[in-house]
């Protein structure tokens, strides 16, 4: 339980950091929260573990993104 209670603190300051760091550049925030994922990732640093409850929250996580960007679309 304390591993992924620490794997989600992680996370989200990674991404809170990387989407600063993204809008201090003129960039979309989720830009540099994407960026933040791939670098925790197995890709690069391998700090998180891909495991069923990692999962779970990832598959949440990118509905939640669609549906986001679902509402931001403009049909006009």
């Amino acid at each position: 339980m304390d591993k992924i209670l620490f794997d989600i603190a992680l996370i989200l300051i990674f991404t809170k950091i990387g989407s600063l760091i993204s809008i201090h550049f003129k960039m979309p925030g989720v830009l540099g929260e994407l960026i933040a994922g791939v670098i925790l990732g197995p890709f690069i640093l391998n700090l998180i573990q891909a495991n069923a409850d990692i999962k779970l929250l990832s598959d949440l996580g990118v509905v939640f993104l669609m549906f986001l960007a679902g509402i931001e679309t403009n049909l006009d």
